[in-house]
């Protein structure tokens, strides 16, 4: 269980996410004789009597992972997030937000992250799904995994409630012509994205369930829903609505069929020496169809993100999707990442310029947006990332230097040996 949470943690870490850890995340016991073979010379145990025999040992149920504000409980399927209503003063763009910046246009405000919601939804073995895009002129709502949400509170009675979360939602009836008007009865895992700079979109908007189609947000209601304020389609159901503050529990569950939801969605990232990741793991060009076909059978519609770093060499991502259309995925879109900063110098020139640049900063600290001194440390650590690669990359070629001297040494003495054997007829064989 332990190991399930840091995976899904990780996978968004390494994309650059950071969030606080698991209050407890208790492992469910291993077996010591499913982790330590007997030797190979070790006699064979005997065969035990039947009226002796042991009863097979029952597996041990994972236990729920518990953030400050959020609960992930694998045995029971769900994810538990503390909430309260926040009381929207205008129609709806969310359901559930983070915080205090967006509660304005939402149902429910909560302490917890978008990015414990998305890792929680990966611990429950599902898959982030496609938001909503256009295909010419054609509109295409957020597609992926189902999900059940629903709501428990008690009143000031001390009565308990359980009820679906559509139910806190009424209609404005401003739907567009030719859309037929409705409230969602599921709910789509869109999980939001890593941006160039490393932060997790959905964090950066504090948008967790959305009510209008946004792909910034983690959840997203699966049909065609507008964010433009005077289209909006939902507003806060107020004859069922509880009073502002008070405490409720959102509930997600994932349904029936969700980890092979057809739909899905996967980031391939090319960096700008050319290195990939899918997903935050390592993979090579020749991978490529192989991992399609895996997935490719988990999700039979999927799709793959390539995006490649602004100075990432610009032939790469037209080859990666030829190689995942071999494997199976012919649903791609590709995206070129803006060179972000810092930029590291490349001449003598570009280095002076931007070492007078940063003496100006430190000289004029009072002019500058960010503290100089915290800025210098990005561009260190951009620079030490540079290093380490540039160093791998120097011992690849080497390496492939050397080999290719190897053959062409190889070569040319065999050629030389054929051109003797050839100006002298009958001479011996070596």
């Amino acid at each position: 269980m332990k190991q399930t949470l840091m995976c899904s943690v990780l996978l968004l870490a390494c994309c650059g996410v950071q969030g606080e850890p698991p209050v407890s995340a208790n492992p469910a016991p291993v077996s010591p004789a499913a982790t330590s073979p007997a030797p190979a010379d070790r006699p064979a145990a005997r065969e035990p009597k039947p009226a002796s025999a042991a009863a097979p040992a029952t597996p041990a149920k994972a236990k729920p992972v518990r953030f400050s504000h959020l609960t992930i409980d694998p045995t029971a399927g769900e994810i538990r997030i503390a909430a309260t209503v926040a009381g929207a003063e205008y129609s709806l763009e969310f359901f559930l937000v983070s915080g205090e910046e967006k509660a304005y246009e939402s149902v429910l405000k909560t302490p917890a992250k978008p990015w414990q919601v998305h890792a929680g939804l990966l611990m429950l073995g599902l898959t982030p799904g496609v938001p909503g895009r256009y295909h010419g002129d054609t509109y295409i709502p957020p597609r992926g995994a189902a999900l059940g949400i629903s709501l428990r509170w008690t009143d000031s009675a001390g009565k308990k409630h359980e009820i679906p979360a559509s139910d806190w939602l009424s209609l404005t009836g401003k739907a567009p012509k030719g859309k037929t008007p409705a409230k969602p009865k599921s709910w789509v895992f869109l999980g939001s994205v890593v941006q160039a700079d490393g932060r997790y979109l959905a964090d950066a908007v504090t948008g967790i369930i959305a009510v209008a189609n946004l792909d910034s947000a983690v959840i997203d209601v699966p049909f065609t829903s507008t964010r433009k304020m005077d289209f909006r389609e939902f507003v806060l159901n107020k004859k069922a609505i509880p009073p502002v503050g008070t405490k409720v529990e959102v509930v997600i569950r994932p349904l029936p069929g969700g980890k092979k939801a057809p739909y899905a969605r996967a980031i391939l990232d090319i960096g700008r020496l050319g290195q990939m990741r899918i997903d935050g793991k390592a993979i090579t060009m020749e991978q490529l169809p192989a991992w399609a076909e895996t997935y490719t059978r988990q999700h039979r519609e999927g799709m793959v993100v390539i995006r490649s770093a602004g100075m990432a060499p610009s032939g790469l991502a037209s080859v990666a999707a030829l190689e995942l259309k071999l494997g199976g995925v012919y649903d791609t879109q590709t995206e070129r990442r803006r060179i972000y900063w810092p930029m590291l110098p490349r001449t003598e020139a570009q280095a002076r310029r931007a070492l007078a640049a940063w003496s100006e900063k430190f000289a004029n600290p009072q002019d500058e947006v960010l503290d100089p001194a915290k800025a210098a440390h990005k561009a260190q650590a951009a620079i030490r990332r540079e290093r380490a690669e540039l160093k791998r990359r120097g011992e690849l070629l080497e390496r492939y230097e050397t080999a290719l001297e190897l053959q062409r040494e190889a070569y040319q003495n065999a050629q030389a040996k054929k051109a003797r054997k050839e100006k002298v007829p009958g001479a011996e064989r070596e």
